[in-house]
């Protein structure tokens, strides 16, 4: 099921827009209050997972956190720790801790000894070192972006090597055919794991949907009739022309479209208007799943993401083009359909999205580990043929590699690599062509560091850059690129679009309870003002937390209007000490369109990463 549309705006301003009604009425966030001079600036731990490596490729025996700089968009931030995850996990690989009970004990945090040119700031209070938890693991497999073969060949690996896995953390595996399905896990069961892996490996999921696209339009784009590709996608007639897209009897099919023969029933203008058509039709598939399977992943991953934990997502795919333009405008030679349809793509365009996401999973903390073995020396944009023309040249056909679209990228896709490089670096990741470098990369993840610095501000949800540096000259680092000092505000809101469309709030830690009455206003018949009120169960948070204050909490609504249009809004509470209470209760006024069909408030701790989320229907 296609979601609709979510817009990601301040619902008093979009509202009181929609209905010409003043911003007053509808929900807005309480202004921050002015801070008296001299107050102490409250200041928040940041905790991020690192590779470091000396010379020799090894990790540095000693770690301090004089041995770092940090820089936060561009601006030092003080050090405050630096430890090895591989303390907070379960030391023997071969001895996995029971599944019942995932949760290993932290040892005894080291004492932060930051240098005097990264100390806090005067006035500026210290903040409270998160403690460590043991590695969270989800191995997620993209169908419609994989081929049988990477998925057989990844599951084969990953449950060789399932023991190191269940060492780190709890593992849970996910199939997305489209949508994503739990199979296993959270677990750290290496038997369990194993057998789920197994399973994967015998049914082959992957389908390569997008070779799949690529290859009905090349064999359209080769017909004498592309109206047949209208009526069969499958099957279109060949040229009947001894030209290059007549296949020869070995079954090996290539396009050279200089060769097109003389007695072809197109013109030449006709022709190219309708492979503009085909063009902008497959190119439009490609948007679209590249953009759903996006979506469902992020989704997936603000569901399940549990805090305070270094997060690894094992993501497999062939990979994708992010711009295809150079591939399909191989197809066209007239210079005036070249210009047009190049515009048409651009507008389709989906590269602005894939980095807004990789840089809200590298800043939720999720170190990526793409994986592709359907890349025989690993293509990329340099590695391939820059205008995309012969791309199945020399690619034999036959059932077997047509039914799981092996091969099938590396002929027709671009540089499906190069996305998935892109995920991996920006988080520090590792991206695997090969079962060794799975076994490699694997292992890596036990060394990585815990590092934890500071800022001076309170918790938020917007991502900043980040860049941290060895002071050392003989040391690497890799790190992410960005980083949010709680969930980004993306995936606060994807949870709310969860609750919204599915009603459950899985992952959510926190009691919420809403309930909403709608009052009818004679002088405004096209709207109604609808009294949204919610409880907050902070017994949980009590337990965890000396102080609590709710100007640290974060309200996120998502209200699904009468054209099936999904708004989001976020707001912070005013400051106000919740440390003696036990329930965090407000109301709402929000004036909306008439027929509002529902809405789903999530409400987050800031710093701890806990939320809770309902969804109610006006008059229900």
């Amino acid at each position: 099921m296609v979601r609709p549309r979510s817009l990601l705006l301040p619902l008093s301003l979009t509202l009181a827009a929609l209905l010409g009604v003043a911003p007053t009425l509808a929900q807005s966030a309480p202004e921050a209050p002015q801070k008296s001079f001299g107050e102490v600036v409250r200041a928040t731990a940041v905790t991020v997972t690192i590779e470091v490596r000396d010379a020799s490729g090894a990790v540095p025996a000693v770690l301090t956190p004089g041995d770092f700089v940090v820089l936060e968009d561009g601006k030092e931030m003080p050090v405050l720790a630096v430890e090895p995850t591989a303390a907070f996990g379960d030391p023997s690989a071969g001895s996995p801790a029971p599944a019942a009970s995932p949760e290993v004990a932290a040892p005894t945090a080291v004492a932060p000894t930051a240098p005097p040119s990264s100390a806090p700031a005067a006035g500026q209070g210290a903040a409270e070192i998160p403690r460590a938890e043991p590695w969270q693991v989800v191995l997620y497999f993209d169908g419609p972006t994989a081929s049988i073969p990477t998925v057989q060949g990844a599951a084969k690996e990953l449950a060789s090597q399932a023991a190191r896995l269940v060492a780190l953390g709890s593992v849970e595996v996910v199939v997305a055919s489209p949508s994503p399905t739990r199979v296993a896990g959270p677990t750290r069961d290496a038997a369990e794991l194993a057998a789920a892996l197994g399973k994967i490996d015998e049914e082959g999921v992957g389908t390569n949907d997008l070779a799949r696209f690529r290859r009905e339009f090349v064999a359209a784009s080769d017909s004498d009739t592309l109206d047949e590709w209208t009526r069969s996608r499958a099957d279109p007639t060949p040229r009947r022309s001894n030209t290059p897209g007549q296949p020869p009897p070995q079954g090996v099919l290539y396009r050279d479209d200089s060769a097109r023969g003389t007695d072809n029933r197109f013109t030449s203008g006709s022709s190219g208007l309708q492979r503009r058509m085909l063009i902008q039709t497959s190119a439009q598939r490609e948007f679209q799943l590249l953009a759903r399977q996006r979506t469902l992943m992020t989704d997936w991953l603000a569901l399940v993401e549990r805090p305070r934990r270094p997060h690894a997502l094992v993501f497999v795919s062939d990979g994708f083009d992010l711009d295809p333009t150079e591939f399909y405008l191989s197809y066209l030679r007239d210079s005036t359909l070249v210009s047009q349809t190049r515009s048409d793509l651009e507008r389709l365009g989906s590269a602005s999205g894939f980095e807004e996401m990789t840089r809200m999973v590298a800043a939720a903390g999720w170190q990526v580990m793409p994986i592709s073995l359907g890349q025989p020396g690993g293509q990329t944009a340099g590695g391939a043929d820059a205008s995309g023309r012969g791309r199945f040249r020399g690619h034999t056909r036959d059932a077997r590699s047509e039914a799981s679209g092996a091969g099938l990228s590396q002929f027709l896709l671009r540089a499906p690599i190069d996305p998935l490089q892109s995920l991996a670096e920006a988080s520090g990741g590792d991206l695997s062509l090969s079962p060794e470098q799975i076994d490699l990369h694997l292992a890596g993840l036990a060394d990585r560091v815990r590092l934890t610095y500071q800022v001076p501000r309170d918790a938020d949800g917007a991502l900043h850059a980040l860049e941290v540096r060895s002071r050392r000259a003989d040391w690497t680092v890799r790190a992410p690129t960005s980083v949010s000092t709680a969930s980004p505000d993306a995936m606060m809101a994807a949870r709310a679009r969860h609750v919204l469309g599915a009603g459950d709030a899985l992952g959510s830690s926190l009691g919420l309870a809403a309930e909403v009455k709608v009052v009818v206003d004679p002088n405004q018949p096209e709207a109604e003002l609808l009294k949204l009120s919610y409880d907050v169960d902070l017994t949980s948070l009590r337990s965890e937390r000396a102080a609590l204050d709710a100007g640290e909490l974060r309200v996120t609504l998502a209200v699904e209007l009468p054209d099936g249009r999904v708004l989001v809004s976020q707001s912070r509470p005013k400051p106000r000490d919740l440390s003696s209470d036990f329930h965090y209760v407000a109301r709402e006024p929000l004036r909306v369109p008439k027929g509002t069909r529902r809405l789903a408030v999530a409400v987050d701790d800031t710093a701890t990463g806990a939320w809770g989320a309902a969804s109610v229907e006006p008059g229900g």
